[in-house]
């Protein structure tokens, strides 16, 4: 199985990025093959709305690095997508990236997937309450469990400076251990 790993924070070496990178750890563990991406390293452009052209064809006629990703979610058993809490969402570059998903949908909205693929969120946040987003937490997996087989979301609470996670207890080991399930 591969794994794909997607940071989407904007921070270099921060606390989101150490989480999906142990995840993704934790999968090779059981095996399976990864790749990690920098969503802010990449030049992803909004989805453009462009008469839903993609639905029907199942490519996207914006060129930028989300054509790579498209191949990268073909080949994934799972996908992690890693994001901070910006107040209360996922970051603008994890909403692009996942906006920029319809071309997998047919006009009928089922998935153009043989399979189903797992989606595992890990969000970071600084708020040091685990249940304090919980609400959009539980929105965005219901909304995508219709096109994914949606994976518990992971919340690491209390991370606002770079390094935080890491003084936190169960880190790195909770992570990986999540990793390790994906991949089994």
């Amino acid at each position: 199985m591969k794994v794909l790993g997607l940071d989407a924070s904007p921070r270099e070496g921060g606390n989101t990025e150490k989480l999906v990178r142990q995840i993704l750890a934790g999968a090779e563990e059981e095996g399976a093959q990864t790749a990690f991406y920098k969503l802010s390293r990449m030049s992803l452009s909004p989805c453009m709305g462009c008469n839903e052209q993609c639905r029907d064809t199942g490519v996207c006629e914006i060129a930028d690095d989300m054509e790579g990703l498209y191949g990268e979610i073909r080949e994934a058993g799972a996908v992690v997508l890693g994001s901070p809490v910006y107040m209360g969402q996922m970051t603008p570059q994890a909403k692009a990236f996942l906006d920029r998903l319809v071309p997998f949908l047919r006009p009928d909205f089922s998935m153009r997937f043989a399979a189903p693929k797992k989606l595992f969120f890990a969000f970071t946040q600084g708020n040091p309450d685990p249940e304090a987003f919980r609400v959009y937490f539980d929105y965005t997996e219901q909304f995508l469990s219709r096109m994914f087989d949606m994976q518990k979301t992971l919340v690491i609470p209390g991370t606002r400076a770079p390094d935080d996670i890491l003084g936190l207890e169960g880190f790195p080991e909770n992570a990986r251990e999540a990793g390790r399930g994906l991949a089994r």
